[in-house]
């Protein structure tokens, strides 16, 4: 992004700018550089900001992080934002949460709680306390995922990592891997479940224990992964 105003004083360099969507709107920041540390801070405010022609985004978001200064490496990064909505056609939303990524050590780590309300209906739904960690290899990812999720109409579920999702570089989706959901106590005493596993990077299978006995007693059969 051009610069339009940037100053040193000391091991501090300040720079804002506002830049403007390929579909219109803008998107004013303003950034502090600690060029010895590597830590910056800084804000973003969205004003119908759109990229994708698809989403027009409006409200402010904060952010803070630091880089190596050496390798310019980002070892940890944070921002949260606060009414920050979005209008989607006839859609629109509103989204209020906080995001951090700690890739300081192995494996790397994301935490987010997030809200989103949807504007027409009031519901809100709630990803709470979700955690994701990143195991990098030679030619693939492993990714683990932890956490709750809240639905206003059903209510709450947990997220588990029933075995890493395996995702090879270049491939969109994982080849390998299982993904865990519990839910209410079913009428046979235990949790309500689903399951969803990875077959391969283009298909994956969802099962369901519907009354919880431990048993899937539901099966979707092979999906691709664009059908979920």
């Amino acid at each position: 992004t051009s610069r339009s105003v940037g100053a040193f004083v000391g091991a501090i360099y300040t720079e804002k700018d506002t830049i403007y969507g390929d579909y219109g709107g803008s998107a004013s920041y303003n950034i502090k550089v600690n060029d010895e540390t590597g830590a910056f801070s800084g804000s973003i405010t969205f004003n119908s900001y759109s990229d994708d022609g698809v989403t027009a985004v409006s409200g402010p978001v904060s952010f803070s992080g630091l880089l190596d200064v050496n390798t310019e490496y980002l070892m940890e990064f944070s921002f949260s934002f606060d009414n920050l909505t979005g209008v989607s056609g006839s859609d629109s939303f509103t989204l209020d949460g906080d995001i951090s990524f700690n890739n300081a050590a192995s494996p790397a780590v994301i935490t987010m709680t997030m809200l989103l309300k949807d504007n027409h209906t009031a519901k809100v739904y709630k990803l709470e306390n979700y955690t994701m960690t990143l195991t990098e290899q030679g030619s693939y990812v492993d990714v683990e995922g932890y956490g709750a999720y809240f639905d206003p109409d059903y209510g709450y579920v947990t997220i588990s990592a029933g075995a890493p999702f395996r995702i090879y570089y270049g491939d969109v989706y994982p080849s390998d891997g299982v993904l865990v959901i519990n839910g209410n106590t079913g009428i046979a005493g235990g949790s309500t479940m689903a399951r969803l596993t990875a077959l391969s990077s283009s298909t994956c299978q969802v099962e369901a224990d519907t009354n919880g006995d431990g048993i899937y007693d539901w099966n979707s059969g092979v999906l691709n992964w664009d059908e979920l």
